[in-house]
């Protein structure tokens, strides 16, 4: 994370453009969390179009995935669910990953994205983590020229939201 975090920072993050199905993208992704999400009883559930294919590097958006779905395991309650769906909305696909955790604070929106940060001191003891996996998923998708946010409700849950563009030439 450190590395690929430095490599976003300078400037020098390479990206190896394909077409893909964002859809098998996404299973790899589950696949790779899916052990822990079992060990909470966390199912993981999809709504994706029929084809989605997408120009990106894969192995970053599969980061952006598992940054997202890591913390969406780490922060629902055992027993929970979490949605991973994708929409087509204009020219852009957009890529939600819901979860029913404790929901984060409007007042931590824009920082939640910010190296090293963590959203209040009594979850950070609680929950482990260097506060690097938002910051990298951001970055990624910038370089892919998306954009990712975040809505969440308190006690209800977050709603994670990263758009990739359907044109060809991202570079």
């Amino acid at each position: 994370n450190i590395l690929d975090f430095e490599k976003l920072e300078t400037g020098r993050q390479e990206l190896d453009i394909q077409q893909h199905d964002i859809k098998e993208t996404i299973g790899k992704a589950i696949n790779g969390v899916s052990q822990i999400a079992a060990k909470k009883q966390i199912d993981i559930i999809t709504k994706n179009p029929h084809k989605c294919k997408l120009n990106y590097d894969e192995d970053r958006i599969i980061q952006v995935l598992t940054n997202l779905l890591s913390n969406a395991i780490k922060f629902t309650p055992e027993g929970g669910r979490i949605h991973i769906n994708v929409e087509l909305k204009g020219h852009k696909y957009w890529v939600n990953v819901i979860d029913t955790g404790p929901g984060i604070p409007k007042s931590d929106y824009e920082r939640i994205f910010d190296q090293f940060y963590q959203v209040g001191p009594s979850l950070t003891r609680r929950y482990e983590g260097m506060g690097l996996g938002l910051s990298i998923a951001k970055g990624m998708v910038e370089v892919h020229r998306g954009r990712i946010w975040v809505e969440s409700v308190i006690d209800k849950g977050s709603k994670f939201t990263f758009v990739l563009p359907t044109a060809p030439d991202v570079a």
